[in-house]
């Protein structure tokens, strides 16, 4: 089997959406010891980080997990330490085995890139672009002289709909290392995690479907209206929902697409394929193909409370999670760390701080050149 076959039973393992002949294929897999061994590492990691963020029970699939990895030979070392981090949880696996850290702490211009941008922006139907800067209050207005809503500090509420006229499209981009709220016309609250895009209208018509268009991760809270289905789409997906609370995240460099849900209904849409979700259920589109499964919402949305969070990520992932929250540039030169897979959450850390805590089980040195930080190799002893 090819490496991406293989990644997707285990995922389907891991989300409990396998089927007896996919087992029957994993199986075959997992006669050689060194896949087993590779397996069994993937598995405990799922199971630890889940457990630590308290998403699984007594159910069947934590028992299918601890099966799987009760005779898993992986060490698993915790340390604490009390002076360096307020907190943090790192699980980091490798070919020579998997390490838990814990720490502790028990006092509580770059390039032209619109990501690094340090304003957030709105750009006008009209295409008159403006700065929002988050420490002041400002009203929106267009070039014509028109009042769209009001800016205080990282919430914008839209207002003075005046349906005598066509709504506008409007576009919010917001770069690494901000985050900003809108409440739309009929009331919805979408939350934009940094490096996100959000197209909106200025007022959703009495009639037809409620329809945004996302690039990067939201969260929304969507005003129930059963004739004016709500709809957020990308070049990914289409979430459709009449009332309901969920994540979605669709970053273009993103290998994995997300929708997380936490209360509602929500119909995850790819071409002529469809996942209806309840809560607790996630859909992800993997390499085109979609999956459903349960999950610990909390794991996906606490972004939104300024939490940093990585989840069996590969480095690669991890360094694009930590250029959108420090709004830095991270260049890798050491592609050994590339192997390694993190779980972990932070919020209050600086980025030397979180440098720390990797350096504390990875030996590597790291420079910074304003907003650039270069990965290298350690030198030899």
């Amino acid at each position: 089997m090819s490496k991406e076959q293989v990644y997707h039973l285990i995922f389907k393992y891991l989300s409990g959406d396998i089927s007896e002949s996919e087992k029957n294929q994993l199986a075959d897999y997992l006669k050689d010891p060194v896949n087993k061994k590779r397996f069994r590492q993937l598995v405990r990691a799922d199971y630890l980080a889940d457990l630590k963020l308290g998403n699984y029970d007594s159910g069947s699939l934590m028992k299918e997990i601890l099966n799987a990895s009760e005779k898993s030979n992986v060490p698993v070392k915790r340390i604490k330490f009390s002076s360096i981090l307020k907190y943090a949880a790192i699980l980091i696996l490798f070919a020579g085995g998997s390490y838990l850290l814990y720490l502790h702490n028990e006092n509580d211009n770059l390039s032209t890139d619109i990501n690094y941008s340090k304003y957030v922006t709105i750009e006008y139907d009209d295409g008159k672009i403006d700065s929002i800067n988050t420490d002041m209050t400002s009203d929106l207005v267009t070039s014509k002289g028109q009042v769209i809503g009001k800016q205080v500090s990282t919430r914008i509420a839209l207002s003075n709909f005046d349906m005598s006229v066509p709504p506008v499209t409007n576009t919010l981009r917001v770069p690494y290392g901000h985050m900003m709220e809108l409440a739309l016309s009929d009331g919805t609250l979408v939350i934009l995690n940094s490096g996100s895009t959000l197209t909106f209208p200025s007022y959703f018509k009495n009639s037809g479907a409620r329809e945004i268009i996302l690039e990067g991760e939201a969260y929304l809270e969507v005003s129930k209206d059963s004739l004016r289905p709500f709809r957020v789409l990308s070049d990914k997906i289409d979430v459709q929902v009449l009332g309901t609370r969920f994540n979605t995240s669709v970053y273009e460099d993103d290998a994995i697409t997300a929708v997380t849900l936490e209360e509602g209904s929500v119909l995850v849409t790819r071409d002529a394929d469809s996942i209806k979700l309840d809560p607790l259920e996630q859909a992800t589109l993997v390499a085109g193909q979609m999956y459903k499964r349960r999950v610990n919402v909390d794991r996906f949305t606490s972004w939104k409370e300024g939490k940093l969070i990585f989840y069996n990520d590969r480095f690669s992932d991890v360094q694009k999670k930590i250029e959108r929250y420090y709004a830095v540039k991270i260049i890798n030169e050491y592609p050994e760390i590339n192997d390694l897979l993190y779980t972990g959450t932070f919020d209050v850390e600086t980025i030397d701080e979180l440098f720390q805590a990797f350096q504390l089980t990875v030996a590597f040195n790291y420079e910074k050149d304003n907003d650039v930080i270069t990965i290298k190799k350690p030198a030899p002893m």
